[in-house]
């Protein structure tokens, strides 16, 4: 079954007829997907009851997909009833690094989930905050030549996420394209460690879009 086919399936937004991420994932997907994998994905989706749709609709599409791989899902919500053999859910917050009044953060991720991804998909809130926490945070738990996707970078033009806790005028989509053309990261949110990492360990960014919105695959050296 093609990926495409498998998406609309189970009912992800990054199927053709929605956002159409999917022609970018085939690229990138299609020369591994028969490999033994450890793949994360940030941000997992409940939809409303009566919806034809999957709960955990992207996680069961990458279990279908890469057949041979490990399937690993975090969000603020509960979803162990998408668990089973190949995939695993934790709860988390991905504004947070470590754990701050028994809320799990990025770090309780990796303590559970072990580092060395060879695919971190960041689909989560969606806030600049979030979006640049998690890269800042968990490229360095990204394998040597793994990649890292940034979904619905169109946010990065809405207020209520761009302006979201707090105030900046480095959104996301800013910051990424700050790096592609001119080889700098100038984020509120990354700490000058991270962005130091990032400077010295991204091999490769590219930005596509799809049919409402900008998606960013970076590969690290």
């Amino acid at each position: 079954m093609e990926l495409n086919e498998i998406m609309v399936k189970y009912g992800t937004d990054k199927q053709k007829d929605v956002h159409d991420y999917v022609q970018f994932y085939q690229k990138y997907f299609e020369p591994i997907k028969n490999e033994k994998l450890k793949i994360l994905e940030i941000g997992i989706y409940r939809p409303p009851v009566g919806s034809p749709n999957s709960v955990g609709a992207s996680l069961k599409t990458w279990k279908d997909y890469f057949n041979n791989s490990k399937i690993y899902g975090v969000d603020l919500d509960p979803f162990t009833d998408v668990d089973d053999d190949r995939i695993k859910t934790i709860m988390a917050n991905q504004e947070l690094r470590n754990k701050i009044d028994g809320v799990n953060g990025l770090n309780e991720v990796v303590d559970n989930f072990g580092s060395n991804f060879d695919i971190i998909i960041e689909d989560g809130g969606h806030t600049m905050l979030q979006q640049q926490v998690t890269l800042g945070f968990m490229f360095k738990h990204l394998k040597s030549g793994g990649l890292f996707v940034v979904e619905d970078l169109h946010t990065s033009y809405f207020a209520p996420f761009a302006y979201n806790k707090t105030n900046t005028e480095n959104t996301t989509l800013k910051m990424l394209n700050g790096y592609i053309e001119h080889g700098v990261i100038n984020s509120d949110f990354i700490t000058e460690e991270e962005k130091t990492y990032l400077l010295n360990n991204i091999k490769e960014m590219k930005m596509y879009k799809g049919n409402q919105s900008e998606i960013v695959f970076i590969i690290k050296k």
